[in-house]
């Protein structure tokens, strides 16, 4: 899926579709039985996926987009999403979503 991913949004430039792939793997690893991290190599596959989801809403310059970004982060939890929440923070809307990110960094 990553690949492929990456393929359309970089060399195609196809945001939505490639948006709805990303976001139903997402979602595949999110419903899996068992907590995030615990099949080998899950937890980075999800934090690739979710960065590339990032990529993804921020070409789209669509607040819809955004808005379903973050409500599918908010669904996954664990490590992976927590460092790609930090991106996705500094990435959108600075002022709305970016205060006390600064500290972070």
């Amino acid at each position: 899926v990553l690949a492929a991913a990456y393929q359309a949004l970089y060399q195609d430039g196809d945001v939505r579709s490639t948006r709805a792939q990303v976001s139903a793997a997402i979602e595949g690893l999110r419903d899996a039985d068992g907590p995030a991290g615990t099949r080998t190599g899950t937890e980075e596959v999800l934090h690739r996926l979710v960065v590339l989801l990032l990529a993804i809403s921020q070409y789209s310059g669509d607040r819809a987009v955004w808005e379903s970004t973050r409500s599918l982060l908010a669904s996954t939890g664990g490590p992976a999403t927590d460092r790609a929440r930090l991106y996705g923070d500094t990435w959108s809307d600075v002022n709305r979503h970016g205060a006390g990110r600064a500290e972070q960094l």
